[in-house]
């Protein structure tokens, strides 16, 4: 079948003369202008060109316009980007790939090779800020992060993390290592002999601070504020010394305080009023008891009175006091003369079986009118919890004369 150019003219009229014209053809000059060997600057229209071969770009490539770029780069290709300073071909380079669908890599090919991250600060100087090797990554200025932060062990299989999170105003720590494992944090510092060393150490059940650490606060708290049992340095062994407060300090230990061992005070000094003391009741080392009672007595014959009686029922070591004063108002004499102290709740009679508690004279004693004599005494009892009446009691022997008896017996709690 026979070829024929298009006609030039649109006619109604079948004109052979219009079918028979010259063809059109192009020199290589204008075939290179219309295709990829130009010469001159040029834009392509076309929409889509694909090239089968090699491409080679010795300059900028610009995808899109700078000022309104939307355009992409598409490639299904690993990209090796050069050394700026070597000639290619070289094995120094560096490839960005994706694989796995869902990684993106950046692979510097040589042994040794790094990626950097430059950022210009506020004077336009290029400064490192990012750099990764195999040595380790090194990062240049803060790190703000939006989401938790985890950090894994360094052995597989890798399972083990510390979790650290902030919520508000509240910043948490957590390291698990499995369901059934306990887990601890340890904190290492160096000393001036460059030796590294356990400063402290937190597992789910104790905080600990090791020798020659100094735990410097100001207050220390309970988290329970029930009875349940609190506990400060339970483990000491015998020998071990606990100092509270410096030389020049005042401290202060409230509420009831039982010691269990002994106490050795090297010094003490009493800064309490007297209303202090006045007040303090049985429970309390320093408290007293005291009963004064006047008695007269105006007859010629043996005859025992009470001059007061106090009572102690609270277990620990108490002194007591007694004294009698006899005054004479007519002038006569004593034969005998019985002082002591008594447990009335076992005998008025008798008197306690303390040494100390019995005073006897049995001494004829001639009296002015006037004069006044004294007997006293004092003894140390334990007491075992029974409650005591302790009493003063007196019985004088006399022919002649008139007498008036005053009387005072007190306990002073000791221990």
């Amino acid at each position: 079948m026979s070829s024929y150019n298009a006609p030039t003219e649109d006619l109604p009229i079948f004109n052979t003369s219009l079918f028979n014209q010259p063809e059109d053809t192009l020199s290589q000059a204008e075939a290179d202008l219309l295709y990829l060997s130009k010469v001159n600057t040029d834009t392509s229209t076309a929409p889509s060109t694909t090239f089968n071969g090699q491409v080679t770009i010795n300059n900028s490539l610009d995808v899109g316009v700078p000022s309104t770029s939307s355009g992409f780069l598409n490639s299904r290709f690993r990209m090796r980007i050069y050394d700026l300073s070597l000639t290619i071909p070289t094995t120094n380079f560096t490839s960005l790939y994706m694989i796995s669908g869902n990684e993106f890599v950046i692979g510097p090919d040589a042994i040794g090779d790094k990626v950097s991250v430059y950022i210009k600060d506020g004077t336009s100087t290029q400064i490192k800020r990012l750099e990764i090797e195999d040595a380790g990554t090194t990062i240049t200025n803060d790190i703000n992060l939006k989401q938790d932060l985890f950090l894994f062990d360094k052995s597989s299989p890798f399972t083990n993390t510390l979790q650290m999170s902030v919520s508000g105003a509240i910043a948490t720590f957590t390291v698990y290592a499995g369901t059934t494992t306990s887990t601890n944090y340890i904190f290492q510092t160096y000393n001036t002999a460059n030796t590294v060393r356990n400063s402290s150490t937190i597992t789910n059940g104790t905080i600990t601070i090791f020798d020659g650490v100094t735990f410097s606060t100001r207050i220390i708290r309970s988290t329970l504020t029930s009875s349940v049992g609190h506990f400060l340095f339970d483990n000491m062994i015998v020998g071990g010394l606990l100092t509270i407060g410096g030389t020049a300090s005042t401290n202060l230990i409230r509420g009831n305080t039982t010691m269990s061992e002994d106490i050795i005070f090297s010094k003490t000094r009493n800064t309490s009023t007297f209303a202090t003391y006045n007040g303090l009741t049985s429970a309390y080392i320093g408290y007293y008891s005291e009963v004064s009672v006047t008695f007269g007595v105006n007859i010629n014959t043996a005859v025992q009175a009470q001059l007061g009686a106090v009572t102690s029922n609270i277990i620990g070591w108490f002194r007591c006091d007694f004294e009698v004063a006899t005054l004479c108002g007519a002038a006569g004499s004593i034969s005998k003369s019985k002082t002591f102290v008594s447990d009335n709740i076992i005998s008025t009679t008798v008197p306690v079986g303390i040494a100390g508690a019995k005073y006897t004279n049995f001494a004829t004693q001639t009296y002015a009118i006037g004069e006044t004599s004294f007997e006293n005494g004092s003894f140390l009892f334990l007491q075992d919890g029974t409650s005591k009446t302790l009493a003063l009691q007196l019985i004088r022997t006399f022919a002649t004369g008139t007498f008036t008896y005053t009387g005072s017996i007190r306990i002073v709690r000791m221990m």
